[in-house]
């Protein structure tokens, strides 16, 4: 770890330390920042004794501000996100990464990787949208029964085994979900049901 990004993580993790709550045995902070901007995104406290996180973190802007600069100054990095990690021993584990990775609010809830920032789903129904797929439906019980053979035979060609495929479902469960949509299923997805269900 270079020396300036080192002494921001431990100028950070010293006034978590400084400002913790009785008890607590970790410090998550996920963070950003860019050349306009440093914040804090979520983490928290965790103090076993509480459920969830103690709020009430420190906003260490200038140590945040001078990761942005090592990373933009030194690997041209316009913008960072960071999730740093620190113990009440004063020891922290810190994760910087490009801001096209993005963490989620809390410790438990991952990471967003944006691959194409420009990419905007179009809206449903849009005349702009994807063409419509080439596979024509079956319609013949049969035929989707011997399509969905051909695929499983092509898989085991490809890959040397066959699929599992789940049991599948009885004509009771059929019915059962038929009475609950209020209309019967196409024969073809019926036939499909009772080779595997899903």
């Amino acid at each position: 770890m270079d020396l300036a990004v080192e002494q921001a993580a431990r100028e950070i993790t010293a006034e978590v330390v400084a400002q913790a709550p009785e008890g607590w045995t970790e410090c998550v902070l996920r963070g950003h920042g860019s050349r306009t901007s440093v914040g804090l995104s979520g983490g928290g406290y965790v103090v076993p004794s509480r459920p969830g996180f103690f709020s009430g973190m420190p906003f260490p802007h200038e140590s945040l501000a001078s990761l942005v600069s090592f990373f933009r100054d030194g690997h041209g990095w316009e913008a960072i996100v960071l999730e740093l990690t620190c113990r009440p021993s004063g020891a922290f584990e810190l994760l910087v990464f490009r801001d096209d990775l993005r963490p989620g609010a809390g410790p438990q809830d991952g990471w967003t990787l944006t691959v194409d920032p420009g990419f905007q789903p179009s809206e449903p129904g849009a005349a702009d949208g994807p063409e419509p797929s080439e596979l024509r439906q079956a319609l013949d019980p049969a035929e989707a029964v011997e399509r969905l053979q051909a695929v499983l035979r092509q898989h085991a060609e490809d890959v040397g085994t066959k699929p599992e495929m789940p049991a599948p479902v009885t004509e009771a469960q059929l019915a059962a979900a038929e009475r609950h949509l209020g209309r019967p299923l196409p024969p073809d997805l019926r036939a499909l049901y009772l080779e595997a269900d899903g």
